[in-house]
């Protein structure tokens, strides 16, 4: 995986990046630009900006617009069968911890495992 691929996921500026994982902006330009993934510290650049940044279920908060994405195109597969979908809770109040799990609202006319599927 790329540098730059790793840094665009997590929506950050090349400055951002060096400074979250604490290296000069030029030297993190050099690397980036590079693509040498074979080289340890491109490597370990990779793998300190994951370790900060990735969201996974016990770490990391994710945002409004994150949890937008990941929606929209769920809910454009399942068309008018949704009506609506509230957001609540932590996420919604704004105060969202590591351990806040995403609570939502939704108004469907999908019944048995057509409503499974979509939860899944």
């Amino acid at each position: 995986m790329l540098l730059r691929n790793v840094r665009n996921d997590f929506n950050l500026t090349q400055k951002e990046a060096a400074l979250s994982i604490g290296v000069p902006l030029r030297t993190y330009i050099r690397y980036e630009k590079s693509g040498d993934e074979k080289n340890l510290k491109y490597v370990k650049m990779i793998e300190l900006l994951k370790e900060k940044f990735e969201i996974t279920e016990n770490k990391g908060i994710l945002s409004i617009e994150t949890i937008r994405k990941v929606l929209t195109p769920i809910f454009e597969e399942y068309g008018e069968e949704i009506d609506f979908c509230y957001l609540f809770g932590s996420y919604a109040k704004g105060y969202a911890k590591e351990n806040s799990d995403v609570d939502l609202y939704v108004s469907s006319s999908l019944t048995g495992l057509d409503f499974v599927g979509l939860i899944e």
